[in-house]
């Protein structure tokens, strides 16, 4: 992988750890580069390695810790390489720093009273970030799931969620409430019609409120967030909301929206031109809503948490996969629930291919990332599970593990602007290969108690080379240029 320095951002988060993450030391190989692909259509092979990699980590708790167990996976040493932050629950947190030889521990800073940020002591489930227009210093919102204290005597209230807007200069005057709560377990800053600024979808559990449904909040610069509702052209939906995973499947410039769910998992599409926050459930025409587990497990319904939108073969089409496991014992829904691999095919539509590629896993899965752990160009898997080891599987391609084999081509996209938003959060990413044009939404949040910053990646098939363009936040578009395939490219923007 060619090298690029990374611009850190101007002051650390919260936090203080050491750990080294020894195996994938091992793993790193060198970039496959123009090497032979395998055949087209053949499914990648993932080997799971987390002993090899030094992983020692498990979501630990009671009914508190029911949900969470994210992965957080950014570079947290400005190495190239993606470092993980596991959430431990009743456990420690641990960072892995992902590193080729030993170096030296990290140092960071509580900046909060600094900024003044207060965190709060609410049972915080989400969070997402966008740069509003005019502002230096990102827009923050933590989702909140069920008031502790009310949970503890068995009655249930969810909380408010929690705003917070950045002062002229930086830093942060105090918090306000987006309210009502319904108890959300993912939020997503997104430009869901492409007007150019970025709303808030939230997704709640139906479990523990009365009367909601999932959430769509508009956000203006100088304006007070406002909900919308059916009288804004919004239908009501209630689910068991775990995960939000955004990406425009179909090609039509709009990201559609995967939620995760308890049973069916929808993907919602949007209607019109818009206008309006007007949806269809276009799940079952594409093969993605995964109502129950394959095999025996089949006659209970599924428990669906992380998920992702990744090209994981290569093959310039985008795959879903998707991170399951019962809550605890639940004797109403599948005990052994295997993870999903969503691979989607030349007519759009997806199939499971977890049990193939080896990542069938049917343990208590919470959180997870699909992300290049070893700068190979394949999408490695890690995932976060509740009372079990954190797994990771190495994508070794058509090959082996003695010998990976890449099954197409591929571009890592790296944004890097001036100010404060530095990695080009809320730009548009898009390739194009001739035949068709891939669009990616450059996001914080969503998933499930996780997400990732830094890399944005993009399989291009049997294509020797792409067009890569950029549209920031604010208007400006970079001009279309080509890029030479397997390899990471940095755009700029002012």
């Amino acid at each position: 992988m060619p090298a690029t320095s990374v611009s850190a951002d101007p002051e650390p988060t919260a936090a203080r750890s050491r750990h080294r993450l020894a195996a994938l030391a091992i793993l790193v190989l060198p970039c496959l580069g123009a090497a032979t692909a395998a055949p087209a259509g053949e499914i990648p092979r993932f080997v799971e390695e987390s002993t090899a990699a030094g992983i020692d980590h498990r979501f630990e708790g009671d009914k508190t810790y029911m949900v969470g167990g994210g992965v957080a996976a950014f570079d947290c040493d400005g190495d190239d390489r993606p470092d993980l932050h596991l959430s431990g629950g009743a456990a420690p947190a641990a960072l892995y720093q992902n590193r080729s030889s030993s170096g030296a521990a990290l140092r960071f800073e509580d900046a909060g009273a600094r900024w003044g940020f207060d965190g709060g002591d609410e049972w915080t489930t989400a969070f997402s970030a966008v740069w509003e227009a005019g502002n230096a210093w990102p827009t923050l919102v933590f989702g909140n799931y069920i008031d502790r204290a009310r949970y503890r005597a068995n009655t249930f209230a969810c909380h408010d969620h929690y705003l917070y807007r950045p002062k002229k200069g930086g830093g942060y005057g105090g918090r306000q409430s987006l309210t009502p709560g319904y108890c959300a377990l993912s939020i997503l800053f997104s430009d869901w019609n492409r007007r150019g600024a970025a709303d808030l979808r939230v997704s709640n559990d139906k479990d523990y409120f009365d009367k909601g449904s999932e959430q769509l909040w508009r956000f203006q610069p100088g304006q007070e967030p406002r909900a919308y509702g059916p009288e804004h052209g919004l239908e009501a939906m209630r689910i068991n909301g775990m995960g939000i995973a955004g990406h425009d499947v179909t090609g039509n410039g709009f990201p559609e929206y995967f939620l995760t769910n308890m049973g069916a998992n929808p993907l919602l599409g949007l209607l019109g031109t818009g206008s309006k926050p007007q949806y269809r459930d276009i799940a079952e025409r594409l093969g993605v809503a995964t109502p129950r587990p394959p095999g025996p497990a089949a006659s209970r319904p599924s428990t669906a948490w992380h998920a992702e939108f990744q090209d994981v073969d290569n093959d310039g089409r985008i795959d879903l996969w998707v991170v399951k496991g019962n809550v605890a014992d639940l004797p109403r829904f599948a005990l052994k629930d295997p993870n999903a691999l969503l691979r989607q095919g030349v007519d759009g539509r997806f199939s499971d291919i977890a049990s193939e590629a080896g990542v069938a896993s049917d343990r208590r899965g919470r959180g997870g990332a699909l992300i290049d752990l070893n700068g190979d160009g394949l999408l490695d898997m890690v995932v976060v599970n509740r009372w079990d080891n954190t797994e990771v599987w190495r994508n070794v391609g058509g090959g082996s593990a003695e010998a990976p084999q890449p099954l197409g081509n591929w571009l890592s996209v790296r944004l890097r602007s001036a100010g404060g938003n530095v990695h080009g959060i809320g730009a548009w990413i898009e390739v194009s290969t001739g035949e068709r044009v891939q669009r990616r939404e450059v996001t914080i949040g969503g998933g499930h108690a996780g997400g990732q910053l830094g890399w944005n990646h993009f399989g291009i098939g049997a294509h020797d080379a792409a067009e890569v363009r950029v549209l920031w936040p604010g208007g400006k578009t970079e001009p279309w240029r080509r890029h030479a395939a397997n390899g990471v490219i940095v755009v700029g923007g002012d």
